[in-house]
């Protein structure tokens, strides 16, 4: 008992005096995937500590859907420090607006979005979704990092698929990978952390560059007719929006 309390305090102190650096940290990422047949199903669980005002930027959450990418189960709260729920998300409070324009009447590219802030620092924000899928020309682009100047202390990718499916995928930066079965399904999980560049060097690369990312696509796929990528292949998105480039 006394070496659990020793944990919790020695882990409180020490997210204090991280939080006297950063205006916000993300204290974890949890992205679940599952393939099952031509679904995929995502789960997704982010808990961000919120330092200060300038931080508050951090709680304001997009979360980008369409007509191929449906999102369910939108779920958020703030808790104290300690733990202790102190306010939750309404479904009134989350919006739906066009990710394009605030000008068209319709379009296919669109975000969920709400705001959920406390007025006393630090503070929790966490929150959780489901996406979903029936078909998809990729599996993810995963690179948990807020922002360049914000730390991210613990973040995992785990994706489950059956054992005849095919995948590829390449990883960026310190990423840590394990690789096991169960039953008759492969199980992939990533894992990594980042600790944030305060400042930026002249002519040095793109902060991008530096940021942990694990990419990965189905060997064969069917999206509206069947296709194989035979080829490397970088996806760039935003807000739901996908560009392909093939490489040899």
């Amino acid at each position: 008992m006394k070496r659990i309390l020793f944990n919790i305090i020695f882990w409180s102190l020490s997210l204090c005096a991280i939080g006297q650096t950063f205006d916000a940290i993300l204290l974890n990422q949890q992205t679940d995937i599952k393939i099952i047949g031509t679904r995929l199903i995502k789960n997704h669980v982010i808990t961000v500590q919120i330092n200060n005002r300038t931080g508050e930027k951090y709680t304001e959450i997009d979360i980008p859907y369409s007509k191929l990418t449906q999102v369910s189960k939108v779920q958020a709260s703030i808790t104290h420090m300690a733990g202790e729920v102190i306010k939750k998300l309404k479904t009134s409070e989350i919006k739906d607006r066009s990710a394009i324009s605030n000008i068209s009447l319709y379009e296919d590219n669109m975000i969920k979005e709400f705001t959920l802030k406390h007025n006393v620092y630090p503070y929790v924000l966490s929150y959780s979704y489901e996406e979903y899928e029936s078909q998809f020309l990729y599996i993810d682009y995963w690179s948990p990092v807020l922002s360049r100047k914000i730390p991210t202390l613990k973040a995992t990718l785990t994706l489950i698929f059956p054992l005849n499916y095919k995948i590829k995928y390449t990883t960026t930066g310190k990423i840590t990978e394990k690789k096991d079965t169960i039953e008759n399904n492969l199980v992939y999980t990533w894992s990594t952390d980042y600790g944030g560049i305060s400042e930026s060097e002249i002519y040095s690369p793109d902060a991008d560059t530096y940021y942990p990312k694990v990419k990965i696509v189905p060997y064969n796929f069917y999206f509206e007719e069947k296709g194989c990528f035979d080829l490397y292949i970088i996806y760039i998105t935003n807000y739901g929006e996908t560009r392909i480039t093939y490489s040899r």
